[in-house]
């Protein structure tokens, strides 16, 4: 009998012991970087920024993990060819700009 008082004495302790440790850390409730909290129905789900969440009839649903990637991927291609598009303008304009110069340096000084 008194070594089940000491077993449970010591299982208690460490329950306790535990509980207060993880109260105290709060952090890991944090959503990781690139990540959010999302509220679904009476749920908190933590989905990746920009996740969208359909709703088909009562039901709500959370795009999968495919949807989301390519949905994100289309979207990166689309400003990647926009940044190249401003590229190519911008070298365009730099080498008119290199040309006046050089033509300013000659003394043929151009007037528009």
């Amino acid at each position: 009998m008194r070594l089940a008082n000491i077993f449970l004495t010591l299982f208690m302790l460490f329950f306790f012991c535990g509980s207060i440790i993880c109260e105290e850390r709060e952090d890991y409730l944090k959503p990781h970087p690139g990540m959010q909290e999302t509220k679904i129905g009476d749920a908190r789900v933590v989905t990746p920024q920009g996740a969208k969440i359909y709703k088909i009839g009562d039901l709500q649903v959370l795009e999968g993990a495919g949807e989301y990637t390519a949905r994100r991927l289309l979207a990166m291609e689309e400003r990647l060819d926009k940044i190249e598009n401003e590229n190519l303008n911008l070298r365009k304009e730099l080498d008119a700009l290199k040309e006046e110069i050089s033509n300013m340096k000659k003394g043929q000084v151009l007037v528009k």
